[in-house]
């Protein structure tokens, strides 16, 4: 006679099997870093260095670039260009912005967009120099 289990235990086993895999699968990949800005596959023209502050705006992309001196705004992509084991934003930039602090840099930002009147162009942030950080100035 052959013993059948209740089909709840198979899945369950299944379950479990995959979520291990998932989780192995993850260490594996969350041991490699992430590479640098310059080197996504998106990018469609060189890095180039730009003077500005960053900070956290309302909307999308939140987190932007105002190039001193200039009525525009240049937006780090979060999501349209998201493509994984690349980085949009370096760890320690996502690390010190908050609401409350911003930071100015001349910071290296590579194009995922061209340079358009009136639309905001999409960039990943590759590094900084000469960076200080400040707290957002009450409206």
């Amino acid at each position: 006679m052959v013993r059948m289990r209740p089909r709840n235990a198979r899945l369950g086993a299944l379950t479990v099997s995959a979520a291990l895999s998932l989780l192995v699968a993850g260490f594996a990949a969350g041991d490699q870093p992430d590479k640098p800005c310059r080197e996504h596959p998106k990018l469609i023209a060189p890095c180039f260095t730009v003077h500005a502050r960053m900070r956290h705006y309302n909307g999308a992309p939140s987190v932007r670039l105002w190039p001193i001196g200039t009525d525009r705004l240049i937006g780090v992509s979060e999501g349209r260009f998201q493509v994984a084991g690349y980085q949009n934003l370096p760890r320690p930039f996502r690390a010190t912005l908050d609401d409350q602090q911003e930071i100015y840099a001349d910071f290296v930002v590579c194009p995922f967009t061209l340079d358009e009147p009136g639309v905001m162009r999409l960039v990943c942030v590759d590094s900084a120099m000469n960076i200080v950080t400040k707290p957002v100035a009450a409206w």
